[in-house]
């Protein structure tokens, strides 16, 4: 208890915390020159799986920052996608007090597929005519953009894949 007329002294500590920012630049690793105009980098923290909490687009010099990022654990995670390109990403990423955290990448470009074959019934190897073909990602993590044409014949199926990404 205090008694009247007496003084109290307290101590009083304050962290104050600074923002910080990611920032890079997306190019083609195919010169490690050419910029990457309008790759989209998603920021996720805790995982690589996470929820997206904030994203850039990269301008025309393949730049991009994510800023005003609360300092300190859990660390952030990275993925970048641009057409044409197979996907990138950086884990783990630190930032410090009021850092500037750097991180670049060079990705490389994606090759088209195509899947091709014959639709049989399994007890006999004899044709199905007019069969319906379907495509199924098993992950949506990180965003990928998938366009699919089919053809399907009385002998055959052909799937022509345009692949944004990996």
């Amino acid at each position: 208890a205090i008694a009247n007329g007496e003084g109290v002294t307290s101590n009083l500590y304050l962290v104050v915390t600074v923002p910080g920012t990611i920032s890079g630049t997306v190019r083609s690793a195919v010169d490690s020159i050419t910029p990457i105009v309008g790759a989209k980098v998603y920021l996720r923290r805790t995982s690589a799986t996470s929820a997206i909490i904030d994203s850039a687009t990269t301008d025309s010099t393949g730049a991009y920052a994510l800023s005003n990022l609360a300092p300190g654990t859990p660390n952030y995670y990275l993925a970048v996608t641009a057409a044409g390109y197979v996907n990138g990403a950086s884990n783990n990423i630190a930032i410090g007090n009021g850092a500037t955290v750097t991180r670049n990448f060079y990705l490389a470009v994606a090759v088209p597929g195509s899947i091709t074959g014959i639709v049989r019934r399994a007890t006999d190897s004899t044709v199905i005519a007019g069969a319906k073909i379907y495509l199924r990602r098993s992950s949506a993590t990180p965003p990928l953009s998938v366009s699919l044409s089919f053809c399907v014949s009385a002998v055959q199926f052909v799937a022509h894949t345009s692949l944004h990404g990996r």
